[in-house]
């Protein structure tokens, strides 16, 4: 369940109808995008409803019954960045205009530097739980009944 939750309004209900469709002792990968305080006018754009904590997530992961057996972030490398440009984008007006908007995500989507931190990362880092960083991740299973 990739980039999908965070457009879902109620997105408890969603992850109670993903855990209904699982077969028991399944698996279920959840990405979504991290730090819910960075929500900004890109964002909105996107129809995002909200950005998630890990800890929102795995609290709303567990309501609907799945056991998390995962927690991390990607884009840790990023995050910094991250931080500073959706900081700007709240609260400097400029910032907020909707072609602003689509130019950055036009900038970024091809960037070769963010593609060389995920790769890193990828290879790198995968193997730890990340504090931080762009996206919110976990791995869930079904229990077996």
């Amino acid at each position: 369940m990739l980039d999908v939750l965070e457009y879902i309004e109620d997105d408890v209900i969603a992850l109670k109808k993903a855990f209904d469709l699982l077969k028991s002792g399944g698996n279920l990968v959840i990405e979504v995008p991290a730090g819910p305080n960075l929500h900004d006018a890109y964002d909105a754009e996107l129809h995002h409803c909200r950005r998630y904590s890990a800890s929102e997530l795995q609290t709303k992961l567990i309501q609907a019954g799945f056991k998390v057996s995962r927690r991390s972030h990607l884009g840790f490398i990023l995050f910094p960045t991250l931080t500073t440009v959706k900081l700007l984008n709240k609260y400097l007006p400029s910032r907020k205009n909707k072609a602003v908007v689509r130019d950055q995500a036009a900038s970024t989507s091809g960037s070769g530097m963010v593609k060389f931190a995920m790769k890193f990362e990828s290879n790198q880092l995968s193997s730890f739980q990340l504090p931080f960083g762009i996206r919110a991740l976990a791995s869930v299973l079904k229990p077996r009944h």
